[in-house]
């Protein structure tokens, strides 16, 4: 999994603290923020975790994120050399990479959450990708959610289909998936202060499922 933090004037300590929070709670994964790459690759490869890295360059409100993918040490230094370079070309601030274990492959899918000012804080969901960048196919429910909003959330979606196992794939962890929208709305009701929030992608596999990036702004 990934946590990925944008630097701007959302961004303080809280924040941080905020989205390592999600990435442990929701996620249970490995999350290491780090200024080298040393210490995150020998912690990943003695816990047996396929890393990669990844860093976010922001120049001019444009973001170019690379990402090379590894499975030892040699692999780990070449990775953060290239990435350093690539920095050094554009100009960019210079700033810390993130190593973190590979989630396997599954099904993707995007949870969000963001504030009304009428009706506070209102939870997201849907397939990742084209689904819901062009197709819109997404489901909103108020918080707090129930454990039947977060299963009509999941079926309601016209992509529905695609969770439950298409042309010889697994289907879904479907249980998974509405726990994780009911940690969701629970991890609002314990930080109010959150204004956005996103986990996009989440993989869902056949059992379980992984955080793969996640965004948390707080309100000003």
């Amino acid at each position: 999994m990934a946590a990925e933090l944008f630097v701007g004037p959302a961004l303080t300590l809280l924040s941080v603290a905020l989205l390592i929070i999600v990435a442990w709670k929701l996620g249970k994964g490995l999350v290491l923020l780090l200024i080298n790459s040393v210490v995150g690759m020998i912690i990943l490869i003695l816990l047996n975790y396929l890393p990669f890295v990844k860093i976010t360059i922001n120049i001019d409100r444009d973001s170019l994120s690379l990402l090379r993918s590894m499975a030892d040490e040699t692999g780990v230094r070449a990775a953060f050399r290239a990435i350093r370079d690539a920095e050094g070309r554009l100009g960019a601030r210079a700033g810390g990479a993130l190593v973190c274990a590979m989630a396997p492959a599954g099904q993707e899918v995007i949870v969000g959450v963001t504030r009304d000012q009428q009706f506070g804080h209102a939870v997201m969901f849907g397939l990742g990708g084209i689904f819901v960048e062009v197709m819109k196919d997404v489901s909103f429910r108020v918080a707090p959610l129930s454990e039947r909003d977060a299963a009509e959330m999941v079926s309601e979606i016209r992509g529905y289909r695609a969770l439950t196992g298409l042309r010889g794939k697994p289907p879904a962890d479907l249980g998974a998936l509405r726990a994780l929208l009911r940690q969701v709305s629970a991890f609002l009701a314990s930080n109010p202060q959150i204004e956005e929030m996103d986990l996009n992608p989440v993989i869902v596999h056949e059992r379980g499922l992984s955080i793969a990036d996640a965004r948390v702004v707080l309100n000003a």
